[in-house]
């Protein structure tokens, strides 16, 4: 029986928390290829600079010629500001389940969207690529849809599993610039336009 759309997501969304830095299962050391899980192709996507020091990462992978991109969600509540561990999700990405979106994760979730996309010096929302998450990233993967319009140019809604409603922030946010009539929100080198 073939895998679900959903389910692979699914996976996909809980793979990232075993790959890059911080993984919490050696899953080649276990015997997984590190280029591939199921027909998917994992991809080599560098992450955006001081994504550690924020406790930040994300995969990309590819599946019959579709972008996906799968944000890693809470793995570091918080950290000691002398620990050498990952940055605190609790500092660097939680606000943008609370309506503040100017953190460093939801900033690198965006950089990361573009680098994979290929949209660094275009229009981001005309970057064509599936979000998925898991808790926090699943926050992060419905912000990034939501702000880069992927669920109205792609006809589908990012899949995240136990998310921060994050999302909900971002819909907020376009309901007011679309009253304000063509106003273009620019926030943070650019990510957010709206």
């Amino acid at each position: 029986m073939p895998m679900t759309t959903e389910l692979y997501m699914a996976l996909l969304s809980m793979d990232s928390y075993n790959r890059g830095y911080g993984q919490r299962l050696d899953v080649v050391a276990a015997g997984a290829s590190n280029t591939q899980i199921g027909n998917a192709t994992i991809g080599t996507d560098a992450l955006p600079s001081g994504a550690i020091s924020a406790g930040f990462f994300a995969q990309s992978y590819t599946l019959n010629g579709q972008k996906i991109i799968s944000y890693r969600g809470t793995d570091q509540v918080i950290t000691p500001p002398w620990s050498d561990s990952p940055g605190s999700d609790l500092w660097n990405g939680y606000g943008t389940a609370f309506g503040l979106p100017f953190n460093d994760q939801a900033r690198m979730a965006a950089d990361f969207f573009q680098t994979v996309t290929g949209t660094q010096t275009t229009d981001p929302s005309t970057g064509n690529a599936i979000l998925t998450g898991h808790s926090l990233g699943g926050g992060l993967a419905g912000f990034i849809g939501s702000i880069y319009r992927q669920h109205k140019n792609r006809g589908r809604f990012p899949l995240f599993f136990d998310f921060a409603p994050s999302q909900l922030l971002a819909h907020r946010l376009r309901a007011v610039m679309e009253r304000a009539g063509d106003m273009i929100l620019v926030l943070d080198r650019g990510f957010l336009l709206l």
